[in-house]
């Protein structure tokens, strides 16, 4: 029963005294008041190039839906998020850097994209590919999150002229509250054929990147470590666990950023290409090797990204995995 309604209800019934009216009507606001914070805290507003998350009056997160290019008109993309902010405010998240044009914000892309013998160039680079955004629907909020749910279909002028979709992509991404000092973002991407024979697959070198990638900033100080303890970068892909910690100076004040990759992902969810400086972060997705994707039952993709300030990440990706 709602709480205001019940209170409103036992006034009616109780000695008309002036004080316990008082009390009673006190204890009314407060509850409505918090009640409206909290049903309003995560909320997602929609604008003229996409959707904007909010917690409370901060942005958190943006998902751009109409596309954007560089100001020479070139590496125009949509589906992705940027900016995306920390805990303290700061944007984490960069967009047209100047090393890697096409790098934006947090976004999943793949070099290798094939239609039978058809190769399509180059979803990674923003090359001959586009996104064309078509439904986006703002989901029922759950206690403490807001979600969005796009439908987006893979197109190319190499593809029927880029008239006709050749893959549908279905995005969920779910902002939660602020919670014992750290904030998750989740990311469920679904992959469905729209044509025979279409494979995806990542870089085709011994980096092997593709797949889940956020652009970062890298602080001088950034320092990475997954359960096992610090790891170094390398310049290929490498082995690490199914989460990865992002530890420096973000703003003013050391924090930290995490990205988990579910263990139900299809393939090693464990492998990622990792980098210091001027690059994206990547857990990396199938390799190297393309698979195919089914026209019947879709490629799944799971991973969370956590905002925090010295939280538990092992406890973190068990209840994350469902463990706890």
């Amino acid at each position: 029963m709602d709480i205001r309604k019940h209170l409103t209800r036992i006034l009616n019934f109780l000695p008309k005294s002036i004080f316990v009216m008082i009390i009673l009507f006190s204890i009314l606001l407060i509850i409505s008041d918090l009640s409206l914070v909290s049903e309003k805290n995560i909320r997602v507003i929609k604008t003229e190039q996409g959707y904007q998350f909010y917690d409370a009056d901060k942005p958190v997160l943006f998902y751009q839906v109409t596309p954007k290019a560089s100001a020479k008109g070139t590496y125009s993309r949509a589906n992705y998020c940027h900016p995306v902010y920390d805990l303290d405010g700061n944007i984490i998240t960069e967009d047209f850097p100047k090393d890697h044009l096409h790098h934006r914000g947090i976004f999943w892309a793949w070099h290798q994209v094939n239609i039978g013998d058809t190769r399509i160039h180059d979803m990674w680079k923003c090359n001959d590919f586009s996104w064309d955004v078509h439904k986006v629907q703002i989901l029922d909020n759950q206690k403490g999150s807001a979600a969005i749910r796009a439908n987006v279909y893979w197109k190319s002028p190499q593809w029927k002229n880029g008239n006709e979709a050749f893959a549908e992509e279905e995005v969920t991404i779910q902002v939660h509250e602020v919670k014992n000092n750290y904030r998750a973002i989740d990311f469920v991407i679904k992959i469905l054929a729209l044509e025979e024979g279409l494979e995806i697959g990542g870089s085709e070198n011994s980096k092997e990147y593709g797949g889940f990638s956020p652009r970062i900033v890298l602080p001088e100080d950034i320092a990475m470590n997954d359960s096992s303890g610090i790891i170094e970068p390398q310049r290929n892909i490498i082995t690490a666990g199914n989460w990865v910690n992002f530890s420096g100076t973000f703003g003013t004040k050391k924090s930290s950023f995490a990205i988990f990759s579910h263990p139900s992902n299809p393939g090693l969810s464990n492998r990622w290409v990792l980098r210091r400086s001027r690059s994206m972060q990547n857990a990396a997705f199938p390799g190297r090797e393309s698979v195919s994707v089914s026209t019947k039952k879709p490629i799944i993709l799971k991973y969370r990204l956590i905002f925090h300030t010295n939280s538990d990440l092992n406890k973190l990706f068990k209840k994350y995995c469902g463990v706890m």
